[in-house]
């Protein structure tokens, strides 16, 4: 009966991920369809339709980077978002933990043009210092610490951006919480 119930379940989630493959293939060649026609607006809202929906897949392979719990941290649900495609693109994952009356916020956004501007600040350790950052290291991640305001970023292979900041965090909090972020999985994202 478990074999049975195993196997439904594997069927589903394999007929519901073939619905979303499908629905970005589906809006792929709508859209080349009608640019065909000459209807470019209608053909470039298919496209972005498109683009949400791959999006959203990156998004839930970025979100297993974030640990549910982080030492006494408790995570709560992940968000995905696209909201970066206004700015140029890029994905957004967040999650937000709380520990005791404290609360933090770690969001990974990923293959943005923003990210390029903050590698040139954080490469630069006279740079950041005038800018009031300062480098500390956490596992094997260089975090770019905001001094005294609860604050850092990490940069992943030049295509992620971690943030992690929050109400009342102490350096030591920061750098907690950057230890425990996944970066193997970031770098492993094609």
């Amino acid at each position: 009966m478990k074999l049975r119930s195993s196997l439904v379940g594997v069927s589903i989630l394999a007929f519901v991920s073939s619905l979303l493959g499908d629905e970005v293939e589906d809006s792929i060649n709508e859209a080349l369809k009608l640019y065909k026609e000459g209807k470019y607006s209608e053909a470039s809202t298919s496209l972005q339709v498109a683009v949400n929906g791959i999006n959203e897949k990156k998004g839930g392979t970025i979100s297993s980077a974030l640990p549910e719990k982080i030492g006494e941290w408790k995570g709560a649900e992940i968000n995905n978002s696209n909201a970066l495609s206004v700015l140029g693109g890029g994905t957004t994952v967040e999650r937000k933990y709380t520990k005791g009356d404290r609360d933090a916020t770690i969001t990974i956004i990923a293959d943005s043009p923003m990210i390029g501007q903050v590698i040139g600040l954080m490469s630069n350790p006279t740079i950041a210092g005038l800018a009031g950052m300062k480098m500390k290291k956490a596992g094997a991640n260089t975090v770019s610490i905001q001094k005294d305001q609860g604050m850092g970023q990490i940069v992943v292979d030049n295509r992620f951006l971690i943030q992690i900041q929050g109400s009342e965090l102490k350096e030591a909090d920061v750098l907690e919480l950057a230890g425990a972020v996944k970066t193997d999985v970031l770098k492993e994202i094609k």
